[in-house]
């Protein structure tokens, strides 16, 4: 059912001849999240790691490419370095915050820790941007190398013509 919300009054004046007149604004409530503000904390949470989750499984689809053939051993040895990074960093990112947060008790470390979470996460984001990067490039640039029996035929050369 729908909701519709007096939201604060309104004064104006037109057409009365100058005598102010409330009117109230209404409005259709439009929560995005659609949750408890308390609750906002743990959705936040949720949506961390389910952002984790799915870039881990992103790189694991590329780590299905361990034994393909690259241009060079050292493309296909940085391929599976990369994908590794890819795969890795967010299950990284997930594990150093929930230490921080068990770290940070009331100690005179404290801004040692912070400072070496900021560190540690930086690193772990360049090195994810660098990592996505390569598997971007690398996937494009392997088209140039494919060997010749590819363009001999395709699936489609062998499907029923009518013509």
């Amino acid at each position: 059912m729908l909701r519709i919300g007096r939201t604060y009054p309104h004064y104006y004046s037109g057409l009365t001849g100058g005598t102010e007149v409330a009117r109230f604004h209404y409005t259709i409530p439009n929560g995005t999240l659609h949750a408890d503000p308390a609750d906002l904390p743990r959705a936040g949470r949720i949506i961390n790691i389910g952002i984790g989750a799915g870039a881990a499984v992103f790189g694991a689809i590329h780590l299905a490419a361990w034994n393909f053939d690259f241009p060079t051993l050292v493309e296909k040895q940085v391929w599976r370095v990369a994908a590794l990074i890819v795969t890795a960093v967010f299950p990284l990112v997930i594990l150093i915050n929930s230490l921080g947060h068990y770290a940070v008790a009331p100690t005179s470390n404290r801004g040692i820790i912070f400072i070496v979470w900021v560190h540690a996460v930086s690193i772990l984001a360049v090195a994810f941007v660098l990592a996505r990067l390569y598997l971007l490039v690398e996937a494009f640039r392997s088209l140039y190398y494919l060997p010749p029996a590819v363009y001999l035929a395709t699936a489609a050369a062998e499907a029923p013509h009518v013509g």
